[in-house]
């Protein structure tokens, strides 16, 4: 009868572990849950195009301002895609060989590209981009994408863009259940991210 007993304590204390173990989970996915969304509202504020890339080139995220600058709706099928076919053959040299290679040696590049816009046209753009790896050796490269039109923002506007990158960093080196994953960096945000 002792080990019947002895046996019970223990899979009631198994079960009580597993069940705190999950409404710990359950509070973490909450907060990453309200964390994007918050994180989706400032992306919106932003006028300039921000997306962010994996270190294979795919989009994992382009806020609206993004699109329109490629002339498409939202997520027409291109996140998850290569994102380097939205430039122009001169554009997306620089860009492999000259823009991420720089970024992933010192953090950052800045400089003078195109976009293609889905009615043939180029689009002059300055490129922002920042690199980050995260503690799990996966690479993201997040872009502030800037047209002459938008060199007449706001201050404000300017911090918005520029807090893009701190975000986004931020979401990219955590994951809130400590699983590795290739999803966006948007939806690893954790509730370290200290949002307004």
């Amino acid at each position: 009868m002792e080990v019947d007993d002895s046996a019970e304590h223990n899979w009631r204390k198994e079960a009580a572990f597993l069940q705190k173990k999950l409404a710990k989970t359950e509070a973490l996915l909450r907060q990453a849950t309200e964390a994007n969304e918050r994180l989706a509202l400032t992306f919106d504020l932003i006028k300039d195009g921000a997306c962010v890339c994996d270190g294979k080139g795919r989009l994992l995220y382009m806020n609206e301002a993004g699109y329109s600058l490629l002339g498409v709706t939202s997520r027409d099928a291109r996140e998850g895609q290569p994102f380097f076919p939205n430039y122009p053959t001169w554009a997306r040299e620089i860009l492999i060989t000259q823009a991420l290679p720089m970024a992933a040696k010192v953090g950052s590049w800045e400089g003078s590209l195109a976009l293609c816009h889905v009615g043939g046209s180029e689009i002059p753009i300055t490129q922002r981009i920042k690199a980050h790896q995260t503690s799990r050796g996966d690479l993201f490269f997040c872009s502030i994408l800037s047209t002459a039109a938008s060199s007449t923002r706001s201050e404000e506007e300017v911090e918005v863009s520029g807090s893009f990158f701190g975000f986004v960093f931020c979401a990219a080196a955590s994951d809130p259940l400590g699983h590795r994953t290739s999803r966006s960096p948007i939806k690893n945000l954790s509730s370290i991210c200290q949002l307004p």
